[in-house]
């Protein structure tokens, strides 16, 4: 099987002999290496191959394109024993393999220790209650931060949802946020950890919204508004990151036109964390 290394991002893994897809250039850029990065319009397909390495399935999004299958580097190469650093300054990743060390073991088939709570949730409001028990803080690597769980119920036929789950984060006055986005005092490598770690809290909630109520159309995500000028109720400000929905609708699709799926993230409308 071949291994094939974009930008030190993706892994990808060619699972039929094909040609290389020649598609039309729609952007250029010279990356820190010297070479010219290229953005091309070809058919990609998201979540069309599932990828399993030594009995554990690769949970985070995997691209399909002309015969190659595209994986997220860090979790391929680490469920084999190797360890990936990230150096932002050339944007490259270097991958070390520590032959002393064993590729980590098969997990057991266990059952999700909170599915029989899952299962006993009927409505919108036991579900808050049970995210926020659940979900209402995360440890990162440069701190704590705390999350409240408020959801708004759609009744137009305008909008494809049936609920969006907000999740405010940093309601303790903390800055884990902040800190990501605009401190000096982390690296580059360090902030990438921590957004990781943000990444996946809100995919559990995700899951567990999902599954907890499966008839629903739901969106959700951290979210966060205010006005700029707050006497005055002016200029409202708000801020969007690792959105996600379980529908095919987008805004102002209508409700009638949206079908429930699995999840998948909504990057359309976030902001850059």
């Amino acid at each position: 099987m071949k291994i094939k290394t974009i930008a030190g991002v993706l892994v990808g893994l060619s699972i039929f002999s094909t040609g290389v897809y020649a598609g039309t250039v729609i952007e250029q850029y010279k990356t820190p290496r010297g070479n010219y990065a290229v953005v091309e319009q070809e058919e990609i397909h998201k979540n069309r191959i599932g990828i399993t390495v030594n009995g554990q399935e690769i949970s985070k999004d995997t691209w399909y394109s002309d015969g190659v299958t595209y994986a997220p580097i860090r979790d391929v190469a680490e469920l084999l024993g190797a360890e990936v650093v990230y150096n932002s300054s050339t944007w490259s990743a270097d991958i070390t393999t520590n032959t002393e060390a064993k590729p980590t073991e098969p997990k057991e088939e266990t059952e999700n220790d909170n599915s029989e709570e899952i299962a006993e949730i009927d409505d919108i409001d036991e579900l808050m209650d049970y995210l926020t028990e659940e979900y209402g803080t995360l440890e990162t690597e440069i701190g704590t931060t705390t999350f409240a769980f408020t959801y708004i119920e759609n009744d137009s036929e305008l909008f494809p949802e049936d609920y969006w789950i907000q999740v405010e984060y940093d309601v303790g006055n903390e800055s884990v946020f902040y800190d990501v986005k605009y401190s000096n005092k982390y690296d580059d490598e360090t902030k990438a950890a921590v957004k990781e770690q943000l990444k996946e809290h809100q995919r559990k909630i995700a899951e567990d919204s999902i599954a907890a109520l499966p008839e629903k159309k739901l969106e959700g995500g951290y979210f966060d508004s205010w006005y700029r000028y707050p006497s005055l109720r002016v200029d409202l400000i708000t801020r969007r990151y690792y959105s996600w929905k379980n529908h095919d609708g987008d805004y102002l699709d209508g409700y009638d036109d949206a079908k429930i799926t699995e999840f998948q993230w909504d990057d359309s409308i976030d902001d850059e964390l």
